[in-house]
C-alpha cells in the first residue's frame, strides 16, 4: 500500500465532489477543503475546529517525547491539522473512504504550501485498518461523512441514507507500520482510533504496534460495535490484553453512540491501573 504525502497532488475526487474552500483566520490561518453540506464541515465552519481534537492533543501530552501520532479514522483531517500544529511529531493519517480522502489530501496539500515545515511530517494511508489483508465495502452516510462504516449500513437514525459505497483495501496496523520504513525508531507513539465499529478488528491487528504506543484514545460505541460482532466489553478486554491501563471506565462507552476512552501503557511488570487525565 502506497502512502500519500503532500509532495503529491491531492487524491482524486469521487464523481461530483469539489472543495468548498473555507479560509480559517481564527485558529489555523489556513484554507480548509470542506464539504458543501456535511456535519463535520458545518461544525468546522461555525467553531473553527472539531469537538474532541483538543482532548486528543491533551492526551498526547501524557507522553514526554512523542515522535509519532497515528490518526486512525482521520476523516477530512481536522484533528490531523491539530496534531501537526500542536506537536513536533510525525503524523500518519489513516482513512479508507475515497470521499474523505479527497478532502483530507486537498487540505493537507494546500496547508503545507503555507506551512512547508509540515510537508515532511505528514503522510496519509488510504486504507481501512482491520485484522487481516482484504477488501471491503464502505458505506457513507448522507450529510455525515463521519459515519462511514465498513461492511454494513449502521445508521445514526432509522431514516439516514447510506446508499453511497466504495470498495476499499483493508490491512492490519502492524502491516502498515512494517511497510513504513520511517517508523523503525518510533518508540513513543500516540494512537487515536475512531473507526465506526471496526475497533475490535483494528485492536486484533496491532499486537506489534501496541508495544510502541504509549497513549491511546479510542472511541467505543455499542451501537456500532455489535453489528461487527463485538461489544464494549470485548473491546476493553482486548485493550487490557495489549498492555494498556486506565482508572475509570466512563459509562458512556456502553451506550449506543458511545464516547472516547483514554488509556496509557502500563509500566513494565506492573499490573496496577493508572490514572489518566
Amino acid at each position: 500500500m502506497r502512502f500519500w504525502s503532500p509532495y503529491f497532488p491531492p487524491l482524486n475526487a469521487p464523481t461530483g465532489e469539489k472543495c468548498e474552500w473555507y479560509h480559517d483566520h481564527v485558529f489555523f490561518g489556513l484554507s480548509l477543503c470542506l464539504m458543501q453540506n456535511d456535519r463535520i464541515s458545518n461544525h468546522v465552519r461555525f467553531h473553527n475546529s472539531w469537538s474532541g481534537c483538543t482532548s486528543h492533543v491533551n492526551a498526547i501530552r501524557t507522553i514526554k517525547n512523542v515522535n509519532l501520532v497515528i490518526d486512525a479514522g482521520a476523516n477530512i483531517g481536522i484533528c490531523t491539522l491539530h496534531f501537526l500544529r500542536e506537536t513536533n511529531a510525525t503524523v500518519i493519517a489513516i482513512e479508507p473512504s475515497p470521499l474523505n480522502l479527497f478532502f483530507l489530501t486537498s487540505t493537507l496539500h494546500r496547508a503545507t504550501t503555507r506551512m512547508p515545515q509540515w510537508k515532511h511530517r505528514v503522510v496519509v494511508l488510504p486504507a481501512a485498518l482491520g485484522d487481516a489483508t482484504t477488501e471491503e465495502k464502505i458505506f457513507v452516510a448522507a450529510a455525515n461523512s463521519g459515519n462511514s462504516v465498513l461492511r454494513m449500513q449502521t445508521r445514526d437514525h432509522p431514516t439516514q441514507r447510506m446508499d453511497r459505497s466504495f470498495r476499499v483495501p483493508v490491512m492490519t496496523l502492524d502491516d502498515a507500520m512494517y511497510g513504513w520504513t520511517s517508523c523503525k525508531d518510533c518508540r513513543d507513539v500516540f494512537l487515536k482510533v475512531d473507526v465506526q465499529g471496526y475497533e475490535c478488528k483494528l485492536l486484533d491487528g496491532m499486537k506489534q504496534t501496541a508495544l510502541s504506543v504509549q497513549s491511546m484514545v479510542i472511541e467505543l460505541a455499542n451501537g456500532w460495535l455489535k453489528p461487527q460482532n463485538c461489544s464494549t466489553e470485548m473491546a476493553l478486554e482486548k485493550i487490557h490484553g495489549l498492555g494498556f491501563r486506565w482508572e475509570d471506565t466512563p459509562r458512556c462507552v456502553y451506550s449506543r453512540f458511545g464516547c472516547d476512552l483514554a488509556v496509557l501503557k502500563a509500566p513494565t511488570g506492573s499490573t496496577k491501573r493508572v490514572v489518566l487525565i
